[in-house]
């Protein structure tokens, strides 16, 4: 997945300035925080306002848990805390920095709380 693999360089596509990303971690994990790392110099196609949401499957049902707005030239930026034990990450692309004909995201991270979710 070139959105998740430590290289701004290579990026997620999508058609539109809108749309989102499925994340599978393999197996329940605490997640508390996700950084956004933009391109450099940062470009109207980059993703630029998030939801992002924890899914009990890949096709839900989704709970929200943050929605932030990255800032455009700054190298990377970090989303609001929050804790949620879970397999699945949506993320939300809901606008890019003003460019109708696609939608980029160049690199995210997530961080999780060292410990293992319950019952795993």
């Amino acid at each position: 997945e070139a959105s998740i693999d430590g290289d701004p360089g290579s990026h997620f596509a999508m058609a539109g300035p809108n749309g989102f990303v499925t994340y599978d971690f393999g197996k329940c994990v605490k997640v508390v925080q996700m950084m956004y790392i933009s391109s450099d110099p940062c470009d109207l196609a980059d993703a630029r306002e998030f939801r992002l949401e924890a899914g009990a499957s890949k096709a839900g049902p989704w709970t929200a848990l943050t929605q932030y707005k990255a800032e455009c030239n700054a190298k990377w930026s970090v989303s609001p805390t929050f804790l949620k034990e879970t397999r699945y990450l949506k993320l939300n692309i809901l606008a890019n920095n003003g460019y109708s004909g696609g939608t980029r995201l160049p690199e995210v991270s997530f961080f999780g709380a060292d410990e293992r979710c319950t019952g795993s």
